[in-house]
């Protein structure tokens, strides 16, 4: 839907798929959608192995590095999401398997004398969630108007959820989880690249919608033009939230007060906007009207930045590398947090139900259960599986790659990435009648389209162009 209803007329909203919202339906798909995501962590931990043993110092072979470890980490995935979905448990049994007999083997290495890294700038775990949850972004962004792709796994209109549903949720909880509360610099000036390009999107949506409507071909119009408000609310919801950690820096206090908004938030819903939300054949015919969708779910999305920034500052040590029990003690509090958020959830499903489209009580709780789940996993694996890095007691000196190159540039460059994405989708759109092709050719198109994006973060990361 154009940002600027008024520009546009009485636009209506195209139909999106409208879920069974039975608790036991959610909860299938709120199981899947976990299974579907797990084994990513497994295969950037393969592409890292794999990408050591392959040398960088030769000239061309950092290339083929940053490829082979791309083409491990992103052919599978799209395997796993447009073809083979349906036996996602069997993919995480397997990975949680081989977890399982892989720390066996890691208590052997003595793992209480060593340092764990979950301090500094940006602590490697934090880096592998933002890398995986962008990976998923592009999926769904592209993935969106091909047909053949599986209905199961497409965004829902209306109560229900899947695996597409999760991409805007966590992209807050990366953005905020990652950023840091300072003590003496705005939080608002020194983390606007996490909101500036949603409002980019934002504008360039309107306007590209604005040319469309003034052609009068409004039957081109693209399908996700509601979806697509989720720009316009992700970028007031961090605005917002970071002008709020200037005040409230304490992460206690930032628990209480995400708290508080979510549970306003939901009672809002349920006595006033929740059917008005939801109804689909409302008038589009001014500003408000025609972002009734993401003008409503801003204070649910505020209510999770404040919880991931929470959880972020909570995790992060201020020293860089941390001991054994200390390591112990934060992975446990992330476990009983998580195991609670999933119970809270359960409840929800129970009660409110999830709407993603509005952003509402049981929508944040899926998806900060899910953020804590896979920030759990990347700990255990990056950190006690793996041996991601040797240390000295002072001076923490790597002695192997900590991450995947692919991981490290996607992790700097994905938001240049996604709207490289979305000019990359409108010309698959336009070009390439996504709605007729099948399902070998879905995946085909969309495993270019993602090395299309992957080549260009590498050409950014090596001519150091774009940091974020």
């Amino acid at each position: 839907m154009g940002l600027l209803g008024s520009y546009f007329g009485n636009v209506t909203v195209p139909q999106f798929l409208q879920r069974d919202p039975s608790p036991w339906t959610t909860i299938l798909h709120a199981w899947s959608s976990l299974c579907l995501i797990m084994p990513i962590i497994f295969l950037i931990a393969v592409a890292r192995l794999i990408g050591n043993r392959i040398g960088s110092g030769i000239l061309g072979m950092h290339f083929i590095r940053y490829l082979t470890e791309g083409v491990i980490i992103i052919g599978p995935t799209l395997l796993m999401m447009v073809k083979y979905y349906e036996y996602g448990d069997y993919y995480t049994w397997i990975c949680c398997t081989i977890m399982v007999i892989a720390a066996v083997a890691g208590l052997t290495k003595k793992p209480h004398k060593q340092l764990y890294l979950l301090g500094g700038h940006q602590p490697y775990v934090f880096k592998v969630n933002r890398a995986m949850i962008y990976i998923l972004a592009l999926v769904a962004l592209l993935a969106q108007g091909f047909s053949s792709f599986p209905k199961y796994l497409q965004r829902t209109y209306g109560y229900g959820i899947s695996l597409l549903d999760l991409d805007a949720g966590l992209y807050v909880f990366a953005m905020a989880s990652i950023s840091r509360t300072s003590s003496t610099q705005s939080h608002l000036l020194t983390n606007y690249w996490f909101y500036t390009p949603m409002a980019a999107l934002a504008l360039a949506r309107m306007a590209l919608i604005k040319l469309v409507m003034m052609r009068g071909e409004s039957e081109k119009r693209p399908s996700d033009d509601v979806l697509s408000n989720y720009f316009l609310a992700i970028t007031v919801a961090i605005i917002i939230g970071c002008f709020m950690c200037d005040r409230i820096r304490h992460y206690r206090r930032q628990v209480w007060a995400g708290m508080a908004i979510l549970t306003l938030h939901e009672i809002v819903l349920q006595v006033f906007t929740s059917e008005y939300a939801l109804d689909n054949k409302t008038e589009r015919g001014n500003i408000f009207a025609a972002n009734k969708e993401a003008f409503l779910s801003i204070p649910g999305f505020l209510a999770l930045f404040l919880l991931s920034i929470a959880f972020g500052n909570f995790l992060r040590s201020r020293k860089r590398g941390v001991p054994y029990v200390v390591f112990l003690q934060r992975a446990k509090s992330i476990v009983e947090t998580c195991l609670f958020s999933w119970a809270v959830t359960l409840y929800a499903i129970f009660t409110t139900s999830i709407a993603p489209i509005t952003c509402n009580f049981g929508y944040v709780a899926w998806v900060f259960a899910i953020g804590l789940s896979i920030t759990l996993v990347n700990m255990f694996v990056f950190n006690f599986i793996t041996n991601t890095r040797k240390y000295t007691d002072d001076l923490l000196h790597p002695t192997n790659e900590v991450l995947p190159s692919f991981v490290s540039s996607i992790n700097k460059n994905g938001i240049i990435c996604y709207v490289f994405a979305c000019i990359l989708k409108f010309w698959v759109d336009a070009m390439l009648e996504p709605r007729w092709r099948s399902e070998n050719e879905t995946f085909y198109i969309l495993s270019l389209a993602m090395l299309s994006v992957a080549i260009l973060s590498y050409l950014l990361t090596h001519l150091t162009l774009f940091y974020n």
